[in-house]
Order: C-alpha cells, then structure tokens, then sequence
C-alpha cells in the first residue's frame, strides 16, 4: 500500500485564495441570488478496452467542479 504525502484538508483551507479574489465573491454572489449556470460540459471519447470503440465522458469545468464539491461537502 503506498502512503500519500500530506494532509487531508476540507474545502474551506483549500479555497480561501480563491474566494478572495474577484471572480470568487462574483460566484459567491450568483450562488446565494440563485443566477448561477453552470458552463457546457466538454466531451470527450475515450477508448473502450479490447478496441470496442470509444465512449463519451464528460469534463466539467474546473469552476463547476468546485461548486459542486462544495454543495456535496455542506
């Protein structure tokens, strides 16, 4: 078994920096008025095993990843 190196944080010690910065309070501000829309998803294909094809993933973007960590984490 390999040990990671480092700490488990929680969200809050990770995105103080980010909340800081301008575009931080803008999202906080369209999260609590309820304007928020998430961007388009990208999609990308990925090979399946054994050369079945391929198959769709979706790819958010890194500010809905954040948003999203954050609800699942209330």
């Amino acid at each position: 078994m390999i040990q990671l190196k480092g700490s488990a944080t929680d969200l809050k010690e990770q995105s103080e920096p980010f909340i800081q910065k301008p575009c931080g309070k803008k999202l906080i501000e369209s999260l609590l008025d309820g304007s928020y829309k998430p961007s388009a998803v990208k999609g990308v294909y990925i090979p399946k095993p054994r050369n079945r094809g391929k198959r769709c993933i979706g790819i958010l973007t890194v500010v809905d990843r954040f948003v999203q960590q954050a609800i699942f984490q209330i």
